[in-house]
């Protein structure tokens, strides 16, 4: 899996190592009705996102 690490410079990089404290990672904002119905965040098995009648 590859990672991306923010540098000091600004930049972003792909990195294919184990552990680095400058990983980023995609942030989600939900709507007020969207809610996580299922999953658990990780590759094999993702967030699912319901919209909340």
């Amino acid at each position: 899996m590859m990672r991306y690490a923010l540098v000091i410079t600004g930049h972003i990089y792909s990195y294919s190592v184990a552990y680095s404290p400058f990983y980023v990672r995609p942030v989600l904002y939900l709507a007020f009705d969207v809610i996580i119905s299922g999953g658990a965040g990780k590759e094999t098995n993702p967030y699912i996102l319901s919209v909340n009648d």
